[in-house]
């Protein structure tokens, strides 16, 4: 919310915080990242900035006044994960979950991967590009499946893998940086090695490298 600062002539001054500027700002919009991993103090501070009936902000530190309306047109905008595998994440209050309309973002699919990498990397080569795509693309459906990979590798680590390759890495030495070591022990990151593999070496023909019990 802000601090308090003494002034020489021994009076204290309160410094708003960039979050109070913002809600003074009319047509702001405002991102709450991560909402989840906030602690429940800053939800109680939330509560009437997000209520549609009050829009305040309580200054408890301030001499000159106890509130601070949010001005006309601002929004609030929250991101959050949520799931077992968050571990740091807190389950978030629903009376605050209730103040927001929820938007659920699905995983991207292959050819989405592909598209946003092409953006984000116009320098990296299309085939490099759609081989990052269908590896992680992969990885994903095996670990939604009855397979030995446990976990998805995520679009901020496909980012990763790009990033390498553009700074010159082959795709392999990429690939394995960055995503075998989320695979902690040797027998799903053999597995995961196999997609990849799979998918680089082979022209694509995965399913030949896998026999029934490999999938086990």
């Amino acid at each position: 919310r802000g601090g308090s600062r003494e002034c020489e002539d021994g009076s204290t001054r309160f410094e708003p915080s960039k979050f109070v500027e913002a809600s003074r700002t009319g047509n702001a919009t405002i991102l709450l990242d991560e909402i989840t991993r906030a602690n429940p103090d800053a939800w109680n501070i939330l509560m009437p900035v997000l209520d549609e009936k009050q829009r305040y902000l309580q200054l408890d530190e301030s001499h000159e006044q106890d509130v601070i309306p949010v001005a006309d047109g601002v929004s609030f905008q929250a991101t959050a994960n949520v799931g077992v595998q968050y571990t740091s994440a807190r389950e978030l209050d629903r009376a605050i979950w209730e103040r927001f309309s929820v938007i659920e973002a699905d995983i991207l699919d292959k050819e989405e991967e592909f598209d946003m990498l092409q953006i984000k990397f116009p320098e990296v080569d299309d085939e490099k590009l759609e081989n990052i795509a269908a590896v992680v693309g992969q990885i994903r459906f095996e670990a939604e499946s009855d397979s030995v990979l446990d976990r998805i590798v995520s679009t901020r680590q496909s980012v990763k893998v790009a990033s390498l390759v553009r700074d010159g890495y082959t795709i392999h030495e990429a690939l394995r940086l960055k995503v075998l070591p989320y695979f902690e022990d040797d027998s799903r990151r053999e597995y995961a090695n196999k997609v990849i593999q799979g998918i680089i070496d082979t022209d694509g023909a995965f399913d030949d490298l896998f026999g029934a019990d490999d999938r086990r």
